[in-house]
């Protein structure tokens, strides 16, 4: 008989205490080694201990289970994997905490997991095969399905077929749990947490700065799905006007958030790259935001805009040039 290990993490700031469980999970050799993040906070355990089971039966594939709780109290961990608990009773946000497991994961590929989602079997498989050949930091991501809490199916989310370095500059349209980054990447990202902006998410910074200086590619195939509900810390629109509200909303806050993250990356690029690789588009787009319009759309077309998807151009075209003035 198979038993299952229930592992509690207690919140007891202002300190930082790790734990190593061995569980025995059978033998893995030459399968690829992938470190599965999760940040916990005031999780529904009914949904929490449905996604570690689903990541559990995850194929062809090594999975290190690291969890790091983000200010909940007596949160317990039903798991038959290796576990990494990493614990300081802090809550960081989302954003920070995914970056602190990061920073403190060993070699290998990374996952960013939900707690309240479900993966499917093959999912890691998949998203480790897409970047196989890949010697550079690289990202594989997914498309998706939406479920209400019961997992009955509300939508089919297809993700950006082509990511180009003009795709996240003023927004996130890839959710973290569909996200899967290569060892190259895990290496070249370890340090960035420092720079992440206040409240700023994980997802959106490591896809920008992949975009820059590596590889993105799609797996198209649903290998997910996305529970929704009123808990969520990072939502997905589902509708046209959901959408909408949030153009909107980037409008009134006068790109605040995005221009932040830029200025931060930029930064860490440099700090990253002896030659600054990656930072010198996005240094020209920061300097881009105190010229007029035309000027703008000049800079745009010479970075080679027009070679993006027609939706990319509408989008960059529209919260980068519509705005009569972009304040630094």
């Amino acid at each position: 008989m198979t038993h299952r290990k229930s592992v509690a993490i207690v919140c007891k700031p202002p300190y930082t205490q790790r734990v190593m469980e061995t569980i025995s999970a059978g033998d893995k050799i030459n399968e690829p080694v992938v470190n599965v993040l999760l940040s916990i906070f005031k999780p529904n355990f009914q949904w929490l201990s449905e996604q570690i089971q689903s990541v559990e039966k995850q194929i062809d594939v090594d999975v290190s289970l690291n969890f790091r709780n983000d200010g909940s109290t007596n949160v317990a961990i039903p798991t038959n994997r290796n576990v990494f608990i990493l614990d300081s009773g802090e809550h960081l946000g989302a954003g920070a905490s995914y970056l602190e497991l990061l920073a403190n994961s060993n070699s290998g590929g990374i996952a960013f997991c939900d707690q309240d989602d479900l993966w499917h079997e093959s999912k890691l498989t998949m998203q480790v095969s897409a970047l196989s050949s890949i010697k550079l930091p690289a990202i594989s991501y997914c498309d998706f399905e939406v479920v209400n809490s019961n997992l009955k199916l509300i939508k089919v989310k297809r993700t950006p077929k082509h990511v180009t370095k003009f795709t996240f500059l003023f927004r996130n349209n890839i959710p973290g749990f569909s996200i899967y980054l290569n060892d190259q990447a895990r290496e070249f990202l370890k340090d960035s947490k420092s720079y992440l902006p206040k409240d700023g998410f994980h997802d959106w910074w490591v896809l920008l700065a992949i975009s820059q200086v590596g590889i993105c590619r799609r797996v198209p195939q649903v290998l997910a799905s996305y529970r929704l509900h009123g808990s969520n810390v990072i939502g997905v629109s589902v509708t046209i006007w959901n959408r909408l509200k949030r153009i909107k909303r980037r409008m009134n806050v006068g790109f605040s958030e995005s221009k932040q993250l830029i200025h931060q990356m930029i930064k860490y690029l440099e700090y990253a790259e002896n030659e600054n690789h990656g930072s010198e588009f996005l240094n020209k787009i920061v300097e881009g935001m105190t010229m007029n319009r035309w000027k703008r759309l000049q800079l745009l077309i010479r970075e080679g805009i027009l070679k993006s998807p027609f939706s990319e151009i509408v989008t960059v075209t529209f919260l980068y040039i519509i705005p009569r003035r972009l304040t630094l």
